[in-house]
């Protein structure tokens, strides 16, 4: 018997303004006819204000498949995330991960969390130092705790198949085309080795408008970059879809970008 497939639509970086209702809408409105579950992985509104979210959840409200999505750094910048994620939840049905899960037709499995800078590899910042340093440091070893723990919890339930969301990067692959400086302030690979503990079918970022479209963890994870300004310069669109194999308890999940 043939596994099914999800197609999942992602986009993130929308930066929705109150001056601009019906954008989303028209954006992303024809993913409900090519796409099972829209992802969206933060920045989902320009200031974090209740305003700019009440206007979003009303063009998302439109938008009729299951949505998922995780916060990004701008809708943490009025100090009102957690009445941003309210609206959404509330008024258009976003499931909103910030360490959480969420589970799609009992057979796809979402781990998210908005993640954090902090560097890459051999040069990822360390917590030595300074008190400041260290909370900084804290802050993405925090973020990652909270992804492995999610995934491990999909695992656990019998989820084979499973997605991550964040909005910061987990790998500098999706970073190239960036200044190089900010390279550490645009994700960290904290994020890709909670990743790479367990077998995840594909990851979604947003973050780096000027990075690259693809790349992928070290333990081979696909990592989709889909910042909203990205996809438009780069591919002409305004958001992918991969297509993902729920697979079989014990099989390797497979996801395949559907070209368009």
């Amino acid at each position: 018997m043939r596994n099914a497939t999800v197609r999942v639509a992602a986009a993130a970086d929308l930066h929705c303004r109150v001056d601009a209702p019906g954008r989303i809408r028209r954006l992303l409105g024809p993913a409900a006819d090519e796409a099972d579950v829209l992802a969206l992985p933060g920045d989902l509104t320009d200031h974090g204000l209740p305003e700019e979210a009440r206007v979003l959840a009303d063009d998302l409200a439109a938008i009729e498949i299951p949505k998922v999505a995780v916060l990004g750094n701008h809708d943490h910048e009025s100090g009102k995330a957690e009445e941003v994620a309210h609206i959404l939840s509330t008024h258009a049905g976003v499931h909103l991960l910030n360490g959480g899960t969420w589970i799609f037709d009992k057979r796809l499995g979402f781990a998210g969390t908005k993640g954090f800078a902090g560097g890459f590899g051999d040069c990822a910042l360390q917590a030595w130092g300074e008190e400041t340093l260290k909370r900084f440091v804290y802050e993405v070893i925090e973020e990652s705790m909270k992804l492995e723990t999610a995934l491990a919890k999909l695992e656990a339930l019998g989820l084979h198949t499973k997605i991550v969301l964040t909005h910061y990067a987990p790998v500098h692959a999706t970073l190239v085309g960036e200044k190089v400086e900010l390279f550490p302030f645009l994700g960290s690979s904290r994020l890709a080795d909670a990743i790479d503990r367990q077998t995840v079918a594909a990851v979604f970022h947003g973050h780096a408008h000027h990075g690259s479209p693809r790349g992928a963890t070290v333990g081979g994870a696909p990592v989709f970059n889909v910042a909203m300004p990205l996809l438009r310069a780069k591919l002409d669109r305004r958001y992918v879809i991969v297509e993902v194999e729920a697979m079989r308890p014990g099989e390797a999940s497979h996801a395949q970008e559907q070209p368009m």
